[in-house]
């Protein structure tokens, strides 16, 4: 049937209020959710901290997030109602599996690692369950999906192409990728565990040398008339997140992926890819956090990001404008979720969490203004490619030579005035 412009205009606008209505009023109803399951949570961590003695399960975050998981998981084959209402026991289990993340330190970064993941899937399972529109979704498709089917749509958070309802019988080669796959995620998971305690443990301690409690001290955070020894701290310091994370990440990563590749073959090795980009990217502040870092939480984080900019500022779509509250919400959040991680596990200084993040929101958005200026544009071409990358890197530590004592010397100072008994 054809339309005339004016109504197809005013219907597209129609539906764009009505979707605006349901945006907001979809907003109240979760917050009222998420409202309610703290207060059950509450309560629920003063009993666990009473009886935590009488519990000697320590894989009991992997069994709420189990649980959190399953049910949303079988939940997108629902409808959007029982969805919607399916975030209470999700959020609540999720939040359980948070609160107990401390009991996985017996497995070094274990602890950390798993915290991300659940503060992540907090707002990732709510835009997969309320906001998102898949393919086995009973509102878009009467077909019988399989479990199978809906995890791999629910394990999908970077948005990769999705291969649903697999044949029963897989061809020869798909089996020998597999194994190729699992060998090749066998030999890096070996690789990174081998550098990490054989090179990389063994620099630190030695790079650190005699270090006190003083190194970490307040007054020690900001880079003024700093000893060599400080000098030797701080530069370490600044960089030894960086590959602490990398190795963490990838390692579980790898480990995973074996599991669900070769072992339960519910995914394929094309789901897998890595999860960080080239070094050779981290060139600039923007490079480092767009490039190469891991783009888990980017698609999450950009979709919260825009629904506010747009939904509830008003801002127009593809300005400049939008461009910058993107980029400040994702790393704002970003900022918060490490609070939230850092408060699970015991840290201090969690504001600081918060503070590096802008912090280095406002580096990429000067070095975005510095890039549109002519004299900029001059520079570039006198310089090689070569030349710049170097120069860049060499800008990258500097910056985070500056500001990461700021975020990471509080926590240290808090633990080593506070040991654990």
């Amino acid at each position: 049937m054809i339309v005339g412009n004016s109504q197809s205009t005013a219907s597209r606008g129609g539906f764009r209020n009505v979707t605006q209505v349901k945006s907001k009023k979809l907003f109240i109803i979760i917050i009222l959710i998420f409202i309610s399951a703290i207060f059950i949570f509450v309560p629920y961590c003063q009993t666990t901290n009473t009886l935590q003695t009488m519990d000697p399960e320590p894989l009991s975050p992997l069994f709420y997030y189990m649980i959190a998981s399953v049910l949303n998981i079988i939940g997108l084959k629902t409808r959007r109602q029982t969805r919607l209402l399916l975030l209470g026991p999700i959020w609540l289990f999720s939040l359980m599996s948070l609160a107990t993340s401390h009991r996985l330190s017996c497995m070094i970064g274990a602890d950390s690692t798993f915290a991300s993941l659940v503060v992540f899937y907090l707002l990732y399972s709510t835009k997969t369950l309320v906001f998102d529109q898949h393919a086995v979704n009973p509102e878009l498709s009467t077909h019988d999906w399989s479990f199978v089917d809906c995890y791999r749509t629910w394990n999908n958070p970077r948005n990769l192409p999705l291969r649903l309802s697999p044949l029963e019988k897989e061809a020869p080669s798909d089996s020998i990728s597999r194994a190729f796959f699992s060998f090749n995620q066998t030999m890096k998971a070996a690789t990174l565990w081998a550098f990490e305690h054989f090179v990389f443990q063994k620099v630190f301690i030695h790079a650190l040398g005699q270090v006190v409690v003083a190194d970490f001290s307040p007054e020690m955070e900001v880079a003024f008339q700093l000893s060599s020894h400080q000098i030797q701290v701080r530069a370490i310091m600044s960089v030894q997140w960086i590959w602490r994370a990398y190795f963490f990440l990838e390692f579980y990563h790898s480990l995973l992926a074996i599991v669900f590749v070769a072992i339960l073959r519910f995914d394929y090795p094309e789901d897998w890819p890595p999860l960080f980009g080239s070094p050779m990217e981290a060139y600039s502040v923007r490079g480092f956090w767009g490039r190469f870092w891991h783009s888990l939480t980017i698609p999450t984080y950009v979709y919260y990001s825009r629904l506010v900019s747009r939904q509830l500022m008003g801002v127009q779509p593809g300005s400049r404008l939008e461009k910058t509250i993107t980029a400040l919400l994702i790393f704002t959040i970003s900022g918060f979720s490490h609070a939230l991680v850092g408060w699970s596990l015991g840290d201090a200084a969690l504001f600081r969490d918060v503070l590096f993040f802008e912090m280095c929101f406002l580096a990429a958005a000067g070095e975005t203004a510095i890039s549109k200026m002519k004299v900029w544009s001059n520079l570039s071409g006198i310089f090689s490619p070569l030349s710049r990358t170097v120069a860049g890197m060499a800008w990258v530590f500097v910056f985070f030579f500056c500001i990461s004592p700021i975020w990471i010397y509080p926590k240290v100072y808090h633990v080593l005035l506070h040991p654990i008994r």
